[in-house]
């Protein structure tokens, strides 16, 4: 009875220095979560989830690929800068982001805040937040944009990290890095394609944000960030999610309960890409079942679970609805054309790579099922498609780095490189270009042009915006989608 209790032998565990840092870079939020907002009824999973880490404080494995680490320095500075810390100008999802750091930064836990004469409380899904503004509150001669800036830097590093210990020989490592990060759909042609046959001026060649192009062109509210964009546009919930689908490629060197707690995690960082990271730990679990009948690994199975379904009460008070549409499924089902060029565009390149693993490797083909049923389920925004496909697309992403770099010969490797620069980089560039400009592009655009749309042209320029700043630029109609009069469920009282 006593080996039910025991977590699996320190020899059977790949715990890196980097991995055991994700895991706390990943928790922190949570426990301060917990700590701070929630009612005094949740505070005994504090403990549980305590006491359940000790048990992964295996020794640190070790690996010789120093280097490793200063490419991971360098790809992070490289991340911050692009993202605008060095020039004070942030593309326009940033509006949110110092928004929300700022009100979790000034004010007392949980977060009350006065909009339009009325008091609301801060709903939202801030796990990126919640440690920069806990330093900021300790250390008050840290600004906020200082800690932010500090702890994205570390997310970076992290990643990167991960995805260069994935391969022991550096040049290979190196390339994988560098395909990861300029991974994108084929969205400069669409975009070019498209306007062409509309009539619509061409655009620069680069500078332009294309991955909307679906919604400009073909009015789909529809989108597939590219690796880089989601980096530096939704930071907060593309970070956790590639971490985690990193942590799984590693699963067969990491015990189940340690993955299943870095999935649960993922609730106060992003819900949307929690939901499209769930089938693929459903995979998981149902590979790994056996490790069920583990008393340790069900205790910290369901301890996290909690934790996570915690979350989700408190997300769910008053949100408002519409994000998925199920009842329009049939209805797009009878009009597939539009549909089909968006996924051709977006992933025919994994077809093109990937080839026969698509269907083989299970992980594959549980990511490319979901790519091609998210767009059928779009609601009034873009926002859960582009946010559920973060985890699938970056699965997919690494699994062709891997296949290109397994590639029984140089002239399949080559072939291969050449097919994703040609179908990549013109993207990724643009949107490297983009984000460098400060959206200056569309900017020169006319007014009638669909690009020249604010989302795309304006930029933050500082950051010290307070919430009802965010909401006077960005719209009012923004507000119940990060605010509530009614209090949130489980939140604890100000």
């Amino acid at each position: 009875m006593k080996s039910l209790f025991q977590a699996p032998p320190a020899s059977q565990i790949a715990f890196t220095s980097e991995v055991k840092l994700t895991y706390w870079y990943l928790l922190a939020p949570t426990l301060i979560f917990l700590c701070f907002f929630t009612s005094a009824i949740t505070w005994p999973l504090i403990p549980l989830i305590l006491g359940l880490s000790f048990f992964w404080r295996f020794p640190t494995k070790k690996t010789s690929q120093t280097c490793y680490w200063i490419i991971s320095i360098i790809t992070a500075c490289t991340l911050i800068w692009v993202a605008g810390f060095s020039r004070e100008q942030f593309p326009w999802d940033w509006f949110k982001h110092w928004a929300v750091l700022n009100e979790l930064s000034r004010n007392n836990w949980p977060v009350l805040v006065e909009l339009q004469g009325s008091t609301y409380y801060l709903r939202y899904y801030f796990g990126a937040y919640l440690f920069p503004a806990f330093i900021v509150k300790l250390f008050p001669f840290i600004t906020s944009k200082a800690a932010f800036c500090g702890y994205l830097f570390l997310g970076y590093l992290l990643l990167s990290k991960l995805i260069l210990e994935r391969h022991r020989n550096y040049f290979y490592a190196i390339i994988a890095l560098f395909i990861a990060l300029a991974w994108s759909g084929a969205d400069v042609y669409a975009e070019h394609l498209l306007r062409a046959l509309k009539g619509l001026p061409s655009t620069p060649l680069l500078g332009i944000h294309s991955e909307r192009w679906a919604y400009d062109n073909l009015g789909l509210s529809i989108e597939y960030s590219s690796i880089l964009t989601a980096l530096i546009w939704v930071p907060h919930q593309s970070i956790p999610v590639y971490i985690f689908i990193l942590l799984i490629l590693q699963r067969h060197q990491l015990p189940l309960s340690f993955l299943a707690a870095t999935f649960s995690l993922l609730a106060i960082w992003t819900p949307y890409g929690m939901i499209g990271a769930l089938p693929i730990f459903t995979w998981l679990l149902w590979s790994r079942r056996l490790e069920l009948q583990s008393t340790f690994n069900l205790i910290a199975l369901a301890t996290f679970i909690t934790t996570s379904v915690v979350v989700a009460i408190y997300l769910s008070s008053d949100m408002p609805t519409g994000g998925i549409c199920i009842s329009c499924i049939p209805h797009r089902l009878l009009r597939p054309s539009n549909f089909f060029f968006f996924l051709l565009i977006e992933l025919g390149l994994f077809f093109l790579v990937l080839r026969r693993k698509i269907y083989k490797d299970p992980l594959c083909l549980i990511s490319i099922a979901m790519l091609m049923a998210l767009p059928f389920l779009y609601g009034n925004t873009s926002d859960f498609v582009m946010r559920a496909s973060l985890g699938p697309i970056f699965l997919l992403v690494i699994k062709s780095t891997d296949a290109l770099l397994e590639a029984p010969s140089v002239k399949r490797k080559l072939a291969l490189a050449i097919l994703i620069v040609i179908l990549c980089v013109p993207t990724s560039a643009n949107e490297l270009n983009y984000f460098l400009g400060s959206g200056s592009s569309h900017r020169e655009l006319p007014p009638f042009d669909p690009l020249s749309e604010r989302a795309s042209a304006q930029f933050a320029y500082g950051a010290n915006y307070s919430a009802s700043e965010f909401l006077e630029i960005c719209g009012w109609k923004f507000l119940p989608q990060y605010f509530t009069q009614e209090k949130p469920k489980l939140l604890r009282s100000p």
